[in-house]
């Protein structure tokens, strides 16, 4: 561990007081907890995982097919951009929620608008009520994404914390080969629908005895204490005002980015770049109101010194930025330019998926006896940069199978490794009582970087794209190029004779992502040569310690 995080540690021992009253029900639930309920929580999420990943991945494959049946595929990102803005307000408030009121609640808000979300899907007409599902969706994962890593904190110890990216990933592992022929049956058919159905009914069954035991646990640990009242001080600690300019500025700048191709006068719309200078001066307005007036950041003064933990959230949080921006579009890419059907490139993909997973569950046992975190996290992203630079060398449709597979293998492996040493060192480079807190800002971090990312992505591909076909394709095909964005039908709309052009165009604008995605890589690589050292054993040291000498104080106050 960081000297500084122990100089932290040692001037501020009793830093958990003040969030004592708020954290004291998760923290009695992690001390009474039984083996058997152990085992359920483990076995519990593993089993609703797995259907839930054998579906969502099938749909991951297939999703870009449905955008485009909708003749939306150009402006599909804008979705994911309005829901990560959403959740950049929710986060703060359901970590502060969870650890007044309990996990239990949340996990059960969440999944039930995840549920609803998947019935919406299915029964979709139109792009508008697909839209309205991915908000819904959007908002019941964020409560699942936040709360997964927090529960499994809660159970595990800092040494054993490797197996939280098991637990959480595991079953989109084991869903990888099986969701290939669900691809194959369901790909540019109305069955996708079923997939929704199925998804959202398994969810319903398979999280209540999840639940049972979350809140079986809280109503014992509430018996166990002396008083308890619902504070909910912890909610008062949040700026909100900061959160709501945040979002703001942030949906004025980059809603735009998804919409401007669709204006006659592009970027010089009024529609598209008045928002857009708005969200540049409420983003200033964001920043000197959080360093000058506010008297509670979004991020405490605690947490910010502790280097360790807020340069790995910024690592997460540009990886996130750089896997967005860079595979947004592969999938659509190489089922185009290679003229193959959805299951192949699903296959295809399997060379970063597979190593992805096994390089994040090698790692964690590894951990347990090699618990340095630098080696593990400068390698990794090593790996994963000179994989990048693989991924634009293999981008041309004449490229064998094996060469993508191969390169999508080096950056699976580099980010398997960093994805789950990350999680890691944010859950056990801070207090107990600040799990929550950090796994929020991490995760608010990364959904600030992931909508960036998706408006980003759209905007240069788009424009990058529009001005490509414009280049390689005769003037009499031009009018058809909205079209194409929209819809990816450009075996159907385009001569056989000018498919060698089109690719050639599509290509052009695949290498301007991979070559910015490198880029992302080599400042990802530099910044987290400012990670302190960190000792696993160490933290888990402090830790036990923190916890002992806080049961003495309360029951010195009993």
């Amino acid at each position: 561990m960081s000297e500084l995080k122990e100089k932290t540690l040692e001037q501020a021992p009793r830093a958990s007081q003040d969030n004592d009253s708020q954290m004291i029900i998760p923290l009695k639930m992690a001390q009474i907890r039984t083996k058997t309920e152990n085992w359920t929580i483990y076995i519990g999420f593993l089993v609703l995982g797995l259907g839930s990943a054998i579906v969502g991945t099938a749909l991951y494959g297939i999703d870009w097919t449905i955008t485009s049946a909708f003749e939306s595929f150009d402006i599909s990102p804008a979705v994911s951009v309005a829901s990560e803005l959403i959740n950049i307000f929710l986060i703060p408030l359901l970590a502060a929620l969870s650890d007044i009121y309990g996990r239990g609640i949340i996990m059960a808000g969440s999944w039930l608008l995840v549920i609803i979300s998947n019935f919406m899907y299915g029964a979709a007409p139109d792009f508008g009520v697909y839209s309205a599902a991915g908000i819904v969706a959007g908002i019941g994962g964020t409560g699942t994404e936040l709360m997964y890593p927090i529960v499994f904190a809660d159970f595990l110890k800092p040494r054993n914390r490797g197996f939280v990216f098991m637990l959480q990933y595991l079953p989109s592992f084991v869903a990888l080969a099986v969701s290939i022929p669900i691809v194959k049956a369901t790909e540019h058919t109305d069955k996708w629908r079923i997939l929704y159905y199925f998804k959202g009914a398994w969810i319903f069954v398979f999280c209540i005895p999840l639940l049972y035991v979350l809140f079986r646990l809280q109503n014992r640990a509430k018996g166990l204490l002396p008083s308890w009242d619902y504070n909910v001080s912890s909610l008062k600690k949040v700026d909100w005002l900061g959160l709501a300019v945040l979002v703001i500025s942030l949906g004025c700048f980059l809603i735009p980015f998804n919409f401007y191709q669709r204006q006659e006068e592009g970027w010089a719309a009024p529609a598209i770049f008045v928002p857009v200078v708005i969200g540049c001066l409420l983003f200033i307005a964001f920043f000197v109101w959080e360093i000058k007036y506010t008297k509670r950041p979004l991020v405490s003064y605690r947490l910010l010194a502790n280097r360790g933990a807020m340069i790995m959230v910024l690592v997460r949080a540009l990886g996130t930025f750089d896997g967005n921006f860079t595979w947004y579009y592969m999938h659509t890419y190489l089922s185009l330019t290679r003229d193959i059907e959805v299951y192949k490139v699903t296959e295809i993909y399997l060379g970063f998926r597979i190593a992805w997973y096994m390089a994040g569950f090698i790692t964690a046992f590894v951990l347990r006896k090699y618990p340095y975190v630098r080696p593990y996290v400068w390698s990794s992203l090593l790996i994963h940069g000179i994989g990048n630079g693989l991924a634009l060398a293999s981008r041309y449709p004449t490229s064998p199978t094996w060469f993508v597979i191969f390169a999508e293998a080096v950056i699976g492996f580099g980010g398997g490794v960093t994805a789950c040493v990350g999680l890691v060192v944010l859950q056990s480079t801070v207090e107990f009582v600040d799990i929550a807190s950090i796994i929020a800002f991490d995760t608010l971090v990364t959904s600030v970087f992931r909508s960036v990312a998706n408006a980003v992505a759209n905007a240069v591909w788009n424009g990058s794209h529009w001005k490509n076909l414009q280049y390689y394709l005769p003037e009499d095909l031009h009018e058809l190029i909205p079209k194409l964005l929209a819809t990816n039908e450009y075996n159907e709309l385009i001569p056989e004779q000018y498919k060698p052009q089109w690719i050639l165009a599509m290509s052009d604008s695949q290498w301007l992502m991979c070559t910015i995605s490198i880029a992302f890589s080599a400042l990802c690589l530099a910044i987290s040569f400012l990670l302190p050292p960190i000792d696993l054993e160490k933290c888990q040291q402090v830790m036990e310690t923190n916890q002992s000498d806080n049961s003495e104080e309360r029951n010195e106050k009993m």
